[in-house]
């Protein structure tokens, strides 16, 4: 039905040009813009070449919806209209008439107003993500508009989903990623001006995956290693996936790290070593596709040694730290080792120096330009390679001091509990606390020598700042100072208010019970001396 009306309108405006071959030509055009969107107001202008007065204009429009064809009259004389776009294609045309001789009736060309669809917003993001890595979406939509604000979204588990208003950019980052981090994310833009609203992004799933493990160990069957062997490391990853590549990295003498490069394989040979090689070894493995990435292996350490049963010591327990001594010992049994030992050290920075000749070598302050690697050899005419000993000297340990059950504020009546720790391992070192009170005194707390000290039921005295530090006496070492912690106790004055009104109220009842007592013995009284006086008269 709807489109056999169709037909006859499009008849009506063919034969009714026919008709009026000679009458002026109507044209419809759209004033304001070209593309459309959905909900755009849009301006038709309906136009007639004549000189003629008194013209006016009809309106027709057919739209086409859902497969739903259907043409009706807009009621308008004017030439002029605004309309506001709800289908997805909308086709509208005039007529211009005149009622007054002579009469004309001419239909306009048409026009057609196709709504475009929104741009829609595209979400990115770096896949795998790991515990601990730092998370980074990018938002982005295309198109000649500009200007555009970013809304990030994230499922929740309900079912809804949890505006996140930490940022309006392209781009959405977590540092330090963790479980709860986990979920479903997409993106919106919005601007001012025309074409308000983008269509929401494509979701992404972030999934947090542990790091793949990976394990270093040696390829020998030897149980000692001399100079001139060849020694073989391999690096496997858990899981045994392909398309791996693998970073081998090697230590220096300065507690630096050194990536050894020209290889990527899962395994690293070096032949015929010599003692330039005894060092520590670790490797970790990278995928492009999908991109991943594993945790960092274990260490493996290459030691060589001579060719007799020969030992390198230091007469140091424990590690060894900058300012302390170390006292490096070769033995070994052998006829030429009468007069000693041959002593010298080997660096990038300076190379092969020759150090010392006796049966010890020692340093009785280690600095960082000492760490190197230092070896001995006896006199023999081969002249013997000891084992070479790798010295690492530690720079000095940092604590770090917090407040453990951390609270704002603390009132008079709390306990506070502080703690002295540090990212190395400090087991069995002693800890001194020290504070400085608000009135200016520094004192050292010895009630402790623990890594935590705590304060029970705190009180105004106890406010100021706090440090602290660790050592151990075997060997002699001490750690730097802690930072700072500012300990601030406040009095709960609303607690003393309500304690200062009970006790009001306890006493305004005493008080009302007391001037009652005395009301009543009055009345009592009062009473007792009319009747005395009744008494009288009675008498008389």
């Amino acid at each position: 039905m709807q489109t056999s009306r169709l037909y006859w309108i499009v008849w009506l405006m063919a034969m009714t040009s026919l008709a009026y071959a000679e009458n002026p030509k109507v044209t419809l055009k759209i004033k304001n813009q070209e593309e459309v969107y959905m909900s755009d107001n849009v301006t038709l202008e309906c136009s007639i070449k004549s000189d003629l007065p008194n013209w006016k204009y009809h309106w027709y429009a057919w739209r086409l919806s859902a497969q739903l064809q259907d043409v009706y009259g807009i009621l308008e004389d004017t030439n002029i209209l605004q309309v506001v776009l709800s289908f997805e294609t909308e086709v509208y045309w005039c007529a211009a008439v005149r009622d007054d001789h002579p009469y004309y009736f001419e239909f306009s060309n048409s026009v057609t107003l196709t709504v475009q669809e929104k741009p829609k917003a595209t979400l990115k993001m770096r896949r795998p993500v790991h515990i601990g890595d730092t998370l980074t979406l990018n938002c982005s939509i295309e198109g000649v508009f500009t200007g555009w604000r970013y809304t990030w979204y994230k499922l929740n588990w309900t079912g809804g989903s949890d505006l996140l208003y930490e940022t309006t950019e392209d781009t959405y980052t977590v540092q330090s990623v963790t479980q709860s981090d986990a979920g479903v994310y997409w993106c919106a833009g919005e601007r001012d001006g025309r074409l308000q609203y983008s269509e929401p992004s494509n979701a992404v799933t972030l999934s947090i995956q542990e790091k793949r493990k990976v394990v270093l160990k040696m390829r020998s069957e030897k149980e000692v290693i001399y100079e001139g062997d060849n020694v073989t490391l391999e690096c496997r990853i858990e899981g045994g996936l392909p398309g791996w590549r693998y970073h081998w990295f090697k230590s220096s003498w300065e507690n630096k790290w050194m990536e050894i490069t020209g290889t990527t394989a899962d395994t690293y040979t070096m032949e015929s070593v010599s003692f330039y090689d005894s060092r520590e070894y670790w490797c970790w493995a990278v995928r492009d596709d999908p991109p991943d990435y594993s945790e960092v292996s274990n260490t493996v350490t290459v030691n060589l040694q001579g060719e007799l049963n020969e030992t390198l010591k230091t007469k140091n327990n424990g590690p060894l730290y900058v300012g302390g001594n170390v006292t490096l010992k070769c033995s070994f049994d052998s006829s030429f080792n009468d007069g000693g030992y041959n002593w010298r050290k080997w660096s990038w920075t300076e190379g092969m120096e020759q150090l010392y000749t006796g049966n010890a070598y020692i340093i009785p302050s280690v600095t960082q330009s000492d760490n190197g690697l230092y070896c001995c050899s006896d006199f023999s005419p081969s002249s013997h390679l000891i084992a070479v000993f790798l010295l690492s000297a530690q720079a000095t340990q940092k604590v770090t001091l917090k407040i453990k059950n951390p609270k704002i504020p603390f009132y008079i009546g709390d306990n506070v509990t502080l703690e002295c720790s540090s990212e190395g391992d400090l087991s069995g070192w002693t800890y001194r606390w020290y504070h400085w009170s608000h009135a200016g005194m520094w004192n050292e707390l010895k009630n402790t020598t623990q890594d935590t000290y705590t304060l029970q039921s705190v009180a105004q005295s106890d406010g100021g700042k706090y440090w602290c530090y660790a050592f151990t006496d075997d060997p002699l070492h001490y750690t730097e100072f802690s930072n700072a912690v500012t300990l601030t106790v406040k009095v709960d004055y609303l607690a003393g208010n309500g304690i200062q009104i009970g006790l009001s109220c306890l006493v305004l009842i005493v008080l009302l019970v007391l001037m009652s007592e005395c009301f009543w013995i009055r009345v009592l009284l009062t009473g007792r001396s009319a009747e005395s006086d009744s008494e009288r008269h009675k008498v008389i």
